[in-house]
């Protein structure tokens, strides 16, 4: 009986449901989503390439994130209960007993449970898909549809469980211990005019200037280069940041609404001043979940623009660090002595990519006249400037001093220094292996014999490095130790596979971040759009009497709307603003850094970002109003009727 009692109680309130239903269902759907990614084969891979450490730091994030969304289930598994504690307490009077009540209330929320895990599990399906084709397509790996995970369904249902348990054991504290009076009558209390509006305006005035200093502030110390000798500034700039984050919108919204009130038309016209009245006096109460909630939208939309504009830095370094698309060392006697090697690499690299040119060429070192140098010989230095276009001059069998030419260009600079024939100014990447041309000398063929071996390389160029990377690596590196954990994993370089291994670890962080960031947006706007029904709840006496005075439907309607869409939308308002420092401050570590950080794309994707988290609010936004205004009218047709 008690079961059936529960069942037609959640049929009879859909319309409260909803937003829970909706929170949860999305809760469940982000955590199977994620939890399947992080044992899918595509993490195999990067835990293969980068280590065993990934998955756990990946499955902590989860948890952690789990125990945040438990806040946000229980908080709005206690809207259900408060919004229904007249309800509740009208049992107990009626002769119910606590474990009567207990019952049903643990039945509604099974119920409910069961419908959004369906739910859930059916929105995850698609968002894993979709979540695992935008990170493949930022990793650069190619992803075929499915693979869904026991191991990811077993511990999302795991992570769901304890999330509901958690959740539901704070409510039955709340329902075993109430007193009945406390369940009855509810308290509501609502400032009529806003307090000390001088205090409000110098507030909002600090607010302000402290964004505005923070933001300038920071653009400065991205100016003034080496960042880790001031992280102290950078930490009180980002304090400042948050300050004035938090302070911006109860601050923005007690000196407009006191102005509002200050107006004849909110004072004599309609509800207009009912509408300012209950907006507030909800701001001053919420003042620290409106300021909290701004912080977590920042978080949620600064974070992932950070680690979407290192990727074109990430090529930039690349670019510098290597200059050939392949180069090997002869720690695994490639060449040299058995140059038959070279042709082997070379037949396993054009398996997966045409090659374009390569140099294969030795490299001694000498203490000529005291002092240590790296050699090139003169015939292997006129094939390194044959791969690169340069035509190197007579050396007149005397050694040549190299040096870096500021100009990127070649030129020879003739010396009548004993034993030398002059100074090579050559670009600094014509050598591999990461040494500066300052460290070269280049000496003439016939000193070979009393030259100290250092090492061989082959250098290679490719047509396109549209090619897969990932095995070509295993495969020379079986090709070199014979298996693919051997001690030489840095005996061949691929500038292609150290740019997939870098973009993949930036995109596990912003992996992780975009979690966070979901999970905060998901928090921020559940939170926001069930206080504002529970305040709406509590609301129903105040349109009642609105509609004793006369209020249209209509007028009641637009009056909730604005209250709604005010509460909604102020807390979105700093963090947007964000987007401005943050634009300049990309710009200007891109020009200081000649690194390509800000590119056309930049504003699209900051408003991109900014764009997806105001879609998420907008449809809270509706649901909510259309719960709220169904309370409200429904409450309104009932006194009429009576």
């Amino acid at each position: 009986m008690l079961f059936k009692l529960a069942a037609r109680n959640v049929r009879r309130q859909i319309g409260s449901y909803l937003i829970y239903f909706i929170t949860v269902s999305l809760t469940i759907a982000l955590i199977f989503a994620v939890n399947n990614m992080i044992y899918s084969d595509v993490i195999d891979t990067l835990v293969d390439q980068m280590g065993d450490f990934i998955r756990p730091i990946l499955v902590i994030i989860s948890c952690i994130m789990c125990i945040i969304m438990a806040f946000v289930i229980g908080y709005a598994t206690n809207f259900l209960l408060r919004r229904r504690k007249k309800e509740f307490g009208l049992y107990l009077t009626l002769g119910m007993t606590r474990d009567n009540i207990l019952s049903i209330f643990a039945g509604e929320t099974v119920i409910t449970f069961l419908v959004s895990l369906v739910a859930g599990m059916l929105v995850g399906l698609g968002l894993y898909q979709g979540f695992m084709v935008i990170f493949t397509n930022f990793i650069d790996y190619v992803y075929t549809p499915g693979g869904y995970t026991f191991s990811g369904f077993g511990i999302t249902l795991a992570m769901v469980v304890a999330i509901f348990f958690i959740a539901f054991a704070a409510s039955l504290g709340y329902l075993r211990y109430a007193k009945i009076a406390t369940l009855l009558h509810g308290e509501n209390t609502s400032e009529k005019k806003v307090r000390a509006p001088a205090m409000w305006i110098g507030l909002l005035v600090v607010a302000v200037a402290l964004f505005i200093i923070a933001s300038c502030s920071l653009i400065g110390w991205m100016r003034q280069g080496n960042f880790f000798w001031h992280i102290g500034e950078l930490t009180l700039i980002v304090l400042a940041l948050l300050a004035s984050v938090f302070m911006f919108p109860l601050c923005l919204a007690k000196v407009v609404f006191w102005a509002l009130l200050k107006r004849s038309c909110c004072s004599s016209r309609g509800a207009g001043r009912f509408t300012v009245r209950q907006l507030s006096g909800k701001l001053t109460s919420n003042g620290l979940m409106m300021g909290t909630l701004s912080l977590l939208l920042a978080v949620a939309i600064v974070g992932p623009n950070i680690f979407l504009s290192m990727t074109g830095t990430m090529n930039e370094q690349l670019d510098s660090e290597y200059t050939y698309d392949i180069t090997a060392s002869n720690n695994a006697d490639i060449h040299g002595s058995q140059m038959d090697k070279v042709d082997d690499v070379l037949e396993i690299i054009e398996e997966y990519a045409d090659i374009e040119s390569y140099v294969a060429y030795s490299r001694y070192y000498d203490d000529y006249d005291n002092e240590l140098f790296l050699v090139v010989l003169e015939s292997d230095f006129a094939k390194l400037c044959a791969i690169r276009g340069y035509s190197p001059p007579d050396f007149g069998g005397k050694l040549v001093r190299c040096a870096v030419s500021e100009g990127g260009g070649f030129s020879f600079v003739p010396s009548s220094e004993s034993g030398y024939a002059g100074t090579m100014y050559i670009p600094d990447d014509l050598f591999v292996g990461g040494n500066s041309p300052d460290d070269y000398t280049v000496a003439p063929d016939e000193w070979r014999e009393r030259l100290m071996p250092d090492c061989e390389i082959l250098a290679v160029n490719l047509v396109s490095n549209d090619y897969d990377a990932r095995a070509l690596y295993a495969e020379l590196m079986l090709f070199t130790t014979g298996s693919t954990d051997g001690d030489n994993v840095y005996l061949f370089k691929l500038r292609e596979w150290y740019r997939l291994r870098d973009i993949s670890q930036v995109g596990l962080f912003l992996l992780g971040d975009l979690y966070i960031s979901a999970v905060f947006v998901l928090l921020s706007v559940a939170l926001l759009a069930l206080k504002v029904l529970s305040m709406i709840t509590e609301d129903r006496p105040r349109y009642r009497a609105l509609w004793r005075l006369g209020a249209s439907e209509g007028t009641m309607a637009r009056s909730l709307f604005v209250q709604m869409l005010v509460l909604f939308f102020l807390p979105f308002f700093a963090p947007l603003l964000l987007n401005i420092p943050l634009y300049v401050a990309i710009n200007t570590l891109a020009a200081i850094s000649s690194m390509p950080m800000a590119t056309a794309s930049l504003p699209g994707q900051l408003l991109g970002l900014s764009g997806a988290v105001l879609a998420v609010f907008a449809v809270y936004f509706l649901a909510s109003f259309l719960v709220a205004w169904r309370d409200v009218k429904s409450n309104i047709r009932v006194e009429v009727r009576d």
